[in-house]
C-alpha cells in the first residue's frame, strides 16, 4: 500500500503520531458539517504536535465557529505563545478583535 492511498481515518490506526493525517480528518469533518468530531480531531493533532501554530490557529476558527469567543481567544493566545511572529495567527487575532467570522484554513 503507498502512503498516497491511505485515508485520513485509515492512517490514524497506522500513523497515530502523523499531525497532518489527523488534521486532513479533522478538516473532513468540518467539510461534512461535523464541528463536534473536527474539535476532536484538531484537539488530538495538538496533543501529536504542540507546536503547530496552523493546528491551534484552526481549532482557534472551530471554536468561534461553535459560538465560543473565549475559547477562541485562549487558543489564539496559545498561538501567539508558540510562535509570537506567525502571520497567521496574528491575522486571526486582528478577525477576532475586530468581530469578523473566521473559518477553517
Amino acid at each position: 500500500m503507498t502512503r498516497r492511498n491511505i485515508t485520513p481515518s485509515r492512517g490514524i490506526v497506522l500513523e497515530p503520531r502523523d499531525s497532518s493525517l489527523v488534521h486532513r480528518l479533522a478538516l473532513s469533518c468540518f467539510e461534512s458539517r461535523d464541528v463536534s468530531s473536527a474539535m476532536a480531531w484538531l484537539r488530538r493533532a495538538t496533543t501529536v504536535d504542540p507546536v503547530s501554530v496552523d493546528l491551534w490557529c484552526d481549532l482557534a476558527a472551530l471554536e468561534q465557529h461553535a459560538g465560543s469567543e473565549v475559547r477562541a481567544t485562549n487558543l489564539l493566545l496559545h498561538a501567539i505563545a508558540v510562535d509570537p511572529a506567525a502571520l497567521p495567527v496574528l491575522l486571526r487575532v486582528g478577525h477576532l478583535v475586530s468581530g469578523d467570522r473566521v473559518t477553517s484554513a
